[in-house]
This record gives C-alpha cells, sequence and structure tokens, in this order.
C-alpha cells in the first residue's frame, strides 16, 4: 500500500467515526474531493462507495434528542415518570403477573409472601429503583451504538418487562446493534407479547408505547 493510499484510507476510518447523522455524509464527500484533489491518483469513487454505505444506514427519522454513547446515557426524571406510567399502577400487595408473583412496579417475587403481605409505598420505590438500575446495565451490557436517551428509556422499559436475559436476545437489541434503528422500532411493537394468551392485548399497547418513545414521538404528558 501506498503512503498516499494508507493516508486515504486511514481518513476514511477515522471519517467514519465522526458521522454522527445522514447530513454529515455531505460534508465528508466534500473532504472526500479534498483527497482527490490531494492524491489525483486516488479515484473519488472508492471514497463514494463508502460514503453510499453510510447512507444506506438506517438513522431515525424526525427523532428528537442527541445521539449520545453509553457513558452518557440515563434516565431523566421525566424518563423515570414515562417508565412508571408505561408499568403502570404500583401495588402494595403480591399479584400474579403472567408467571410469577410479583409486587409493586411489577418486582419479581421468590414466592407470593416474600415481603409478607403487603409492602409500603417507600419499599416499592426502593423496589423499583433497584430493578430499574438492573435493567439499566442490561441495556448498556447489550447496545454497543449511540443512543438517544427516549431510545434509552424506551429501551429501559422493554427490558424490564421482558427481562435482562429477554432482552439480550431479543431481535430489538440485534437491530439496534446494526443502527437499523427504524427496524428496531417497528419489530419492537410485536416482539415479546406473548402471542395467542390474554396478555397479548396489553402488551401490544405497551409495545406501542415503547416504540413511540424510543422514536420521540411520544406525548409524554398524555
Amino acid at each position: 500500500v501506498s503512503q498516499s493510499r494508507y493516508q486515504a484510507i486511514t481518513f476514511i476510518e477515522i471519517s467514519e467515526g465522526l458521522v454522527k447523522r445522514k447530513e454529515d455524509v455531505q460534508k465528508l464527500n466534500q473532504l472526500a474531493k479534498d483527497i482527490e484533489a490531494i492524491y489525483p491518483h486516488i479515484k473519488i469513487s472508492v471514497v463514494e462507495k463508502w460514503v453510499r454505505e453510510i447512507e444506506k444506514k438506517e438513522t431515525p427519522q424526525q427523532m428528537g434528542g442527541v445521539f449520545l454513547p453509553k457513558d452518557k446515557w440515563y434516565l431523566s426524571d421525566e424518563n423515570v415518570k414515562m417508565l412508571k406510567k408505561i408499568e403502570g399502577r404500583p401495588r402494595n400487595k403480591p399479584f400474579w403477573d403472567v408467571s410469577h408473583w410479583a409486587i409493586g412496579y411489577g418486582h419479581m417475587l421468590k414466592s407470593q409472601f416474600e415481603f409478607g403481605e403487603q409492602i409500603s409505598d417507600e419499599k416499592i420505590e426502593e423496589l423499583f429503583i433497584a430493578d430499574k438500575s438492573r435493567f439499566e446495565k442490561a441495556v448498556k451490557e447489550t447496545i454497543n451504538v449511540p443512543l438517544t436517551l427516549d431510545m434509552y428509556a424506551a429501551l429501559v422499559s422493554f427490558a424490564y418487562n421482558c427481562g435482562a436475559s429477554g432482552f439480550r436476545k431479543s431481535n430489538t437489541a440485534s437491530l439496534i446493534n446494526e443502527k437499523k434503528y427504524n427496524e428496531a422500532a417497528e419489530t419492537m411493537k410485536t416482539e415479546k407479547i406473548r402471542l395467542g394468551t390474554k396478555y397479548e392485548k396489553g402488551l401490544r399497547r405497551r409495545r406501542q408505547r415503547e416504540s413511540e418513545l424510543f422514536l420521540g414521538k411520544i406525548d409524554k404528558n398524555a
């Protein structure tokens, strides 16, 4: 590999890390032309081919928020409230939740009366915080591409409902790691909904809300 060609390849590799949005491709294209001006023997088509690959990667359309690396992901107070709203009214007494006993905001119990017949509102909040942290960790360990904070919140809600293992193995997570954000949002609507059971309707509603939150299209005040 000649030095000039090596420099061009290095430029491409570095530029890939700079492309955060589809609009940035235009800037990259101009830089590619600058490379051609410096190294006339390097055909611009080599760079343009790479640019076309970037353009083919799905980017969320009309999505609010900024894409952030995982060390910047967190649940805002607004999104914590949204998570609670999606999870539903907390219960002080044990209830049967699809396949196990639960309490509060769907906290899984080891046995029906693990914490007695009733718990306080403070205990509900304590369990919620612990569960939320566990599912935030699952999302951060699974997803390796930038997300908006609403995307992150939606995925925490999804993991909260289907479990850490279920989230890691989900098609939704796989698609996101391929940067197919829009396809992931669509897939989420029908994933882990217990088809053919009495729980399907409620889970479809939940997935719809999570998908809308993921795309930044949900009314958080509704």
